[in-house]
């Protein structure tokens, strides 16, 4: 990877397990790799100036895996290990895919990157490790803004690089990447056609009248995941704007219509897309979200480590609308809630806050935790399980879509809106 212009051939017993490209660059040399798949989902990254320069490409949150080993970093064209920089890689993805690296509860993800650092040298000591696989940085907290800054702001306007969906690569065991072991893989690289592998889809279909029929089924077919336009904001708005819905499939999902595509929306993924970013807005510029005074005080009760973790977030539960008291002994008083939570039965949520609260270890503060707590406020906050939606209900989620950041994936990281094209549907039913 740090080399793409190196062709590099490896046997095993003169058998060629892998071939890689002659003169290829980056992106072709990830194909030879990790397979022509992975190619086509994988977006590019740019940052930095005259002092420090990060480049290469990041995956998308769906293609995701239970330890580290899908980070490959290289500073200076040296492949390293950094906990630091892991931290920043998923700070990037924090607003799109759940990881246990920031210190949440449950089964944590981490991403699938392929990223250089560019740093003059008197900037990094690279002799701190007997093996030279580690580093130290000399400003390194400008390095890890830096990183995680530019993951965001790449990933923000997701209506610009989530395409179609696809099964994570393999990670060959012979490639260093992060602290896990990859997966065994037969041969990494692809076969000599390798071009088809990643030149852009430039494929058309005729245009024809959107048709309205309404009793149909969808087809178990593997769909794709929403492709937006790479263009300004205004354009993923239009983009919503312009979605005609169609229908409802089992109360949870919205169907719609565009052009020569027809689209799937999970309710309650695009509910809480919606809801966390309007939360993360109201906190993150005022650090205060309204309450609303409940009529009937809720009573909760948790476990001694519990009230020991509720009392100690007291603090900054107040400041994202709750007023809660304690009651003696292990029991609360939930006076008031935000204001999307009013009319509410919140105590199932005060007891996930806790769980969260309770999962968190020393090092992080209660600050860390601050995405994790409004991702769960705003999944109790929207729709869940089955809801008939009205037209205006329908056209309102959509709107509020169009005006929020990583608006193709929940934040925990799951897809929105995902579509099949008419070209697929004709196929389906032989008419291709």
């Amino acid at each position: 990877l740090a080399y793409p212009s190196v062709r590099f051939r490896l046997y095993n017993n003169d058998a060629l397990m892998l071939e890689t490209s002659l003169k290829a660059d980056l992106k072709i040399r990830a194909a030879d790799i990790f397979g022509r798949d992975f190619v086509k989902d994988i977006i590019p990254v740019e940052a930095g100036d005259s002092f420090l320069k990060i480049h290469g490409f990041i995956a998308k949150p769906e293609t995701a895996y239970s330890t580290t080993k899908g980070l490959f970093i290289y500073v200076n064209n040296r492949w390293i290990r950094d906990r630091g920089i892991n931290h920043a890689i998923v700070n990037g993805y924090r607003s799109v895919l759940a990881s246990s690296a920031l210190g949440g509860s449950g089964g944590g993800k981490y991403p699938f990157v392929v990223l250089f650092i560019d740093i003059a040298p008197q900037h990094v000591d690279v002799n701190v490790h007997p093996t030279k696989c580690e580093v130290r940085f000399k400003n390194p907290k400008d390095i890890y803004q830096v990183m995680k800054n530019s993951i965001e702001a790449t990933l923000a306007p997701s209506y610009a690089s989530f395409g179609k969906s696809f099964n994570p690569p393999l990670i060959p065991p012979l490639v260093k990447g992060g602290e896990g072991e990859g997966g065994l893989s037969s041969r990494g690289g692809i076969d000599g056609n390798w071009g088809e592998g990643v030149k852009e889809n430039t494929a058309r279909y005729e245009a024809s009248p959107p048709s309205h029929a309404r009793g149909f089924e969808i087809s178990s077919q593997p769909s794709q995941q929403v492709e937006f336009p790479e263009t300004t904001f205004d354009g993923k708005a239009l983009f919503f704007e312009e979605l005609e819905v169609i229908g409802q499939l089992w109360s949870e999902y919205l169907l719609c219509q565009r052009e020569d595509e027809f689209y799937v929306v999970d309710q309650h993924a695009a509910a809480e897309r919606v809801a966390f970013e309007k939360l993360k807005k109201d906190y993150y510029i005022s650090r205060h979200v309204n309450g609303q005074m409940l009529l009937l005080p809720q009573r909760v009760e948790v476990s001694l480590q519990g009230r020991d973790a509720m009392e100690g977030s007291l603090p900054v539960l107040t400041n994202l609308g709750f007023d809660i008291e304690p009651f003696g002994n292990n029991t609360f008083i939930i006076r008031s809630v935000p204001d999307m939570l009013s009319g509410m039965d919140c105590r199932g949520l005060i007891q996930d806050l806790i769980d969260e609260l309770v999962s968190t270890e020393m090092s992080f503060r209660i600050e860390d935790k601050l995405d994790n707590i409004l991702m769960r406020i705003a999944c109790h906050s929207v729709i869940r399980g089955k809801r008939p939606l009205s037209s205006g209900e329908a056209k309102a989620l959509l709107k509020g879509l169009a005006q929020a950041d990583f608006a193709g994936n929940c934040p925990h990281g799951r897809p929105v809106i995902k579509a099949i094209s008419r070209f697929e549907i004709e196929k389906m039913f032989k008419r291709r």
